[in-house]
């Protein structure tokens, strides 16, 4: 969820609130993790509902190469790595399918 913090008009992106407490954690736009607590108006929420469509082929390679990186070190004797490959790739086909699945 991305916010505005309005006096300073620095944009963050709010991991964690807590609505009792008024208490947001959050990644500043610096990047570095914080925690504050926030009174009534001294942020505001920014409506990111129109964010881009997830692209899946995009996804698919980026998915499919951690997958292979992770899982080369555990290579069975007599398996190609072509062989290999295809099997991550597999992987990622199945669990694309997977979010596609539970998205619409």
């Amino acid at each position: 969820m991305k916010a505005r913090i309005i006096e300073t008009g620095e944009e963050i992106t709010i991991i964690g609130i807590s609505k009792e407490w008024g208490t947001a954690q959050y990644y500043g736009s610096d990047g570095i993790y914080r925690q504050q607590t926030f009174r009534d108006k001294e942020i505001e929420l920014i409506d990111t509902t129109d964010a881009l469509p997830i692209d899946w082929e995009q996804r698919r390679y980026e998915i499919a190469k951690d997958i292979l990186v992770a899982s080369c070190n555990q290579l069975i004797d007599g398996v190609s790595i072509a062989s290999h490959a295809h099997d991550c790739v597999r992987w990622v086909d199945a669990l694309i399918e997977e979010l596609k699945g539970r998205k619409e």
